[in-house]
């Protein structure tokens, strides 16, 4: 799916996302060159999940730091990082938020990306809370131009 609260889908379960963010941290799937679809659709299940995830779960998102923990330790990784955060801002930001629109972004970004990651592991952590505010922010932006698109209905 999409975003949960944009499209109705349900949520991914923390078992899921954890093997998910395990397998991409591998030398075979941490590149779109060396994991190809498996790093498309990584990427775009954990930017899902930290998309979601900042609107409604406090628990998720911490889950997901201690996922962006452990994907980065030993200190490589930081481009996916960047493709799961370009991503989750994107689908934020879109009109329709769902599954569709989420290939398409995923798509865009991994495909289209400049070659250096901004998210470095000297800049990561320190800019967690500013990323979270980027992503309400953009939800909260969407959310008010879709209510003004739509015509007052009274009951």
């Amino acid at each position: 799916g999409g975003l949960p609260m944009q499209d109705g889908s349900s949520r991914d379960a923390p078992e899921l996302l954890d093997t998910i963010a395990s397998l991409l941290k591998r030398d075979k799937c941490n590149t779109l060159e060396s994991g190809g679809f498996f790093y498309l659709y990584g990427t775009g299940y954990l930017a899902r999940n930290l998309a979601s995830s900042a609107v409604k779960c406090e628990c998720g998102l911490n889950a997901m730091r201690q996922r962006f923990l452990a994907m980065t330790k030993g200190g490589s990784n930081y481009a996916i990082l960047d493709d799961i955060v370009s991503i989750a801002l994107a689908l934020m930001k879109d009109p329709v938020g769902n599954v569709d629109a989420l290939a398409k972004i995923i798509v865009e970004i991994c495909c289209n990306r400049d070659a250096s990651a901004k998210l470095t592991h000297s800049n990561w952590e320190e800019t967690w809370d500013t990323i979270l505010l980027d992503l309400r922010n953009a939800f909260s932006s969407n959310l008010m131009v879709k209510n003004k698109e739509q015509p007052l209905r009274l009951t």
